[in-house]
């Protein structure tokens, strides 16, 4: 369904990723990681038609993304549900307005099937009745949720989380990552998760990527990720400051 092609992509002199290839599978669940600067998010901007590559090639159902013209984009990303990080909802709208907008936005669908698929989409994400309520009432976990629920409002064929657990306890991280499996088993969709979190990495994926320097260094089942021998996997999963993965100090200017 999905497929990388030896994709670059440059902002100025810095190389955000370099020559990257992979297939993600159809049907199952695909973790992109890596340390925070290694080009995840943009590895989603191009899946979606959000940024262009400078070389190479993303395809989806064997059309090239960036060749495809902007009406034609349009319809595309309607294959696509997605999950910003902390739910993205708009605070001016309630809940039951957010799961709508898309709906709204896509469809010719009559008010009253509208309601009946928020109903549904929110009960399926644990926030049943509560389509009254603003995201300010909402904890983190909460906004996650009803962002889930607008993510899927369309039946979308592939479904993208931005660090869904970002800034969530562990026990709130938990039950995102519950809340993944299920509907991933229910729904038999694609699931590309963007993350840094390990172990949910290793609760939730069946396959698992790893970008680094710009190079996707690592792609396989969790199985083969884990036992992988390269230094670079190991020390971001060991969470060790010593290996090839160094963080650079900012540099103080002397006070004048």
């Amino acid at each position: 369904m999905i497929e990388y092609r030896n994709v670059s992509k440059a902002f100025g002199d810095l190389v955000v990723l370099d020559d990257v290839s992979c297939v993600i599978p159809e049907g199952k669940i695909t973790m992109i990681i890596g340390p925070s600067g290694t080009g995840k998010s943009i590895f989603i901007k191009l899946l979606v038609g959000l940024v262009k590559p400078d070389a190479g090639e993303v395809v989806v159902d064997g059309e090239v993304v960036s060749q495809m013209p902007s009406g034609e984009l349009y319809e595309f990303r309607k294959k696509f549900g997605v999950l910003f990080q902390n739910g993205a909802l708009f605070d001016s709208m309630t809940v039951g307005e957010n799961v709508a907008f898309p709906l709204r936005e896509h469809t010719d669908l009559p008010e009253e099937e509208i309601r009946e698929i928020v109903a549904e989409k929110l009960a399926a994400v644990g926030m049943a009745h509560s389509d009254c309520r603003w995201p300010s009432e909402l904890s983190g976990g909460q906004r996650n949720r009803v962002g889930l629920a607008r993510a899927i409002a369309l039946e979308p064929n592939i479904v993208v989380f931005d660090e869904p657990s970002s800034g969530l306890d562990p026990v709130t991280a938990d039950s995102i990552d519950n809340l993944i499996l299920e509907m991933q088993r229910r729904s038999k969709c694609t699931f590309i998760v963007v993350s840094h979190d390990i172990e949910s990495t290793f609760k939730i994926a069946d396959y698992i990527g790893m970008l680094w320097a710009g190079k996707l260094v690592a792609f396989g089942t969790k199985e083969e990720i884990r036992t992988m021998d390269n230094d670079v996997v190991q020390q971001f999963f060991n969470r060790s400051s010593e290996g090839p993965i160094q963080i650079v100090p900012p540099v103080c200017e002397p006070d004048a």
